[in-house]
């Protein structure tokens, strides 16, 4: 699959879920600053600029744009709009192609883009069904005992 510039609903979904980040009290920052409702605009378009960056490293512009929406979105015309909420699966896939469209040029990995996606993962990880339950260190026999109990609760 080739790279290709993101819509600014994938791009609002992301910065959704890091509005949200306040997830389990913690927040999630962009260059220093807490990512809130004030400053979800120019994230958003700091996200938008990466993800045009890398396209644009991968392919040359020409009269019709770069690959994805026709017109491409503009970073300076971004303009956020929340949704109001977010799934964690949603968000971890969101993530996961956010990434693929925007780590093909040079400065990726040291983009504070990458070090939002990987702050959103982790945080948004532990949101999951189950998450708070599960074992902190995994053994066989509490395994099991689960896997019985739940088991029998099923039976």
């Amino acid at each position: 699959m080739s790279a290709f510039i993101l819509g600014t609903d994938h791009i609002d979904y992301l910065v959704s879920a890091a509005v949200g980040a306040g997830i389990g009290g913690h927040g999630l920052y962009w260059d220093g600053e807490r990512v809130e409702w004030h400053n979800a605009h120019r994230v958003g378009a700091a996200l938008l600029r990466e993800n045009i960056a890398s396209v644009s490293f991968r392919y040359a512009p020409h009269d019709g744009g770069l690959p994805g929406p026709v017109p491409n979105p503009v970073p300076e015309d971004y303009g956020y709009q929340p949704f109001l909420r977010v799934e964690t699966a949603q968000v971890l896939k969101a993530i996961d192609c956010y990434e693929y469209q925007s780590c093909e040029h040079p400065g990726w990995n040291e983009s504070e883009a990458r070090r939002f996606c990987d702050v959103l993962r982790r945080r948004s990880s532990t949101t999951m069904p189950g998450y708070d339950g599960a074992l902190w260190e995994v053994s066989r026999p509490e395994l099991l005992k689960r896997s019985l109990l739940t088991h029998r609760q099923c039976a």
